[in-house]
């Protein structure tokens, strides 16, 4: 069920980000002025690739968690930040803008370093499949959440608004949520999971957390 929903949306998303990637090179403006934009968009193109190989070749699942309600909140937490355009907002100012940027080109960054590592144990629900503590696991156990989070971050700073805010501060709660289930049945499925949650911080890496 997951490579019949997952993959077509995902494709669709893919080819979306694809054909602003074209729009965006044709572009007459300098390469200096659309640079943040090509460099985002080509990494959402690279995001949606890996997220459509991941769905084909993962590995079946060992164990699944049966709470409807974290199911819900994984669907909620996928989709709501789409809604952002449609929300209401301001206009930011520079300073702002070049913030969003570097938040959106390091969160994208951090997302496709995800799930490259993830890979084969990808899922959206809360599934076990392996232990990974490759690549970005080292830092953190769910640095997908992470950087999708620090990316809506910069979505939300080019869209200043209570609403859109309040968007990120619920997909915050809403992953956060899904971090628990998801290591509820990782630690029940796979015994030396229960070392690497002792060892590895779940969303903000160590160093960090001390500053």
């Amino acid at each position: 069920m997951g490579r019949l929903v997952g993959i077509p949306l995902m494709s669709g998303l893919l080819v979306l980000n694809a054909l602003s990637l074209v729009d965006q090179v044709r572009d007459d403006r300098s390469w200096a002025s659309r640079g943040a934009g090509l460099l985002t968009t080509t990494l959402s193109v690279a995001f949606y690739s890996l997220l459509i190989a991941a769905f084909a070749r993962r590995s079946p699942a060992k164990a699944t968690n049966s709470s409807r309600p974290a199911a819900v909140a994984a669907f909620v937490a996928t989709w709501i930040p789409f809604s952002l355009p449609l929300l209401p907002h301001g206009r930011p100012g520079v300073g702002l803008m070049v913030m969003s940027s570097i938040l959106l080109v390091v969160g994208l960054a951090f997302s496709v370093w995800s799930i490259r590592f993830l890979d084969r144990s990808f899922s959206m629900m809360a599934q076990a499949r392996a232990v990974v503590r490759q690549g970005p696991y080292r830092y953190v156990r769910h640095p997908l959440y992470t950087g999708e989070l620090v990316a809506l971050a910069g979505t939300v700073l080019a869209r200043p608004s209570w609403w859109t805010a309040l968007v990120w501060a619920s997909v915050l709660g809403l992953q956060a949520y899904r971090a628990h289930h998801e290591e509820a049945v990782l630690s029940a499925t796979l015994p030396e999971y229960g070392e690497y949650q002792k060892s590895t911080p779940q969303l903000i890496p160590s160093v960090l957390r001390r500053r």
